[in-house]
């Protein structure tokens, strides 16, 4: 039985996936839309930086252990990298924009 593949015995998403391919069903991938990244990024700053404030407030709480006070202060010290990314990722989209590229 070597080489056989057992649907029933698989993930739904891969079982699925074989069973197109063998119906022969096209690619199911999105298209690439990049005209809304900007507004998309932005929005991840926003709430990013609402979980950020979030955080902080949670660090107020009297009864949080030094770990977990540690914890929040490194999950918000990635938040910051990352809303440093988002906004290099939305700079180089508006150029992308102002030169036709999207």
């Amino acid at each position: 039985m070597k080489g056989i593949i057992f649907l029933n015995r698989l993930p739904l998403k891969v079982k699925t996936i074989i069973e197109l391919h063998m119906k022969g069903a096209k690619s199911m991938a999105k298209p690439d839309n990049r005209k809304n990244n900007v507004e998309r990024l932005q929005k991840m700053v926003e709430n990013t930086k609402e979980n950020m404030e979030a955080a902080r407030e949670t660090m107020d709480n009297e009864h949080l252990s030094a770990s977990d006070k540690a914890a929040i202060e490194s999950k918000n010290h990635r938040r910051e990298e990352s809303i440093e990314s988002f906004k290099a990722e939305i700079a180089d989209e508006k150029r992308d924009r102002e030169n036709g590229e999207v």
